[in-house]
């Protein structure tokens, strides 16, 4: 995610398989946050990507509408 307004790191625990991190870079952050019980799975996933956005807005609003560069 591409984005000027995060200069901090985030992170946020809220449940039991809940987690949300921030870690900005020079040019652009990266956002995280799985954590599945008994799911081996290493491949991206539209769903859990997209739950992993929602987290990080909500623990960050200046993300907004901020480029998503990979997922």
């Amino acid at each position: 995610m591409q984005t000027d307004v995060v200069s901090v790191c985030y992170a946020d625990v809220v449940g039991r398989n809940s987690l949300a991190y921030i870690v900005p870079r020079s040019s652009d952050c990266v956002l995280g946050g799985t954590s599945e019980e008994n799911d081996w799975n290493v491949k991206p996933e539209h769903q859990t990507a997209a739950k992993i956005l929602e987290k990080c807005r909500v623990i960050c609003p200046d993300l907004g509408n901020a480029e998503i560069l990979a997922s």
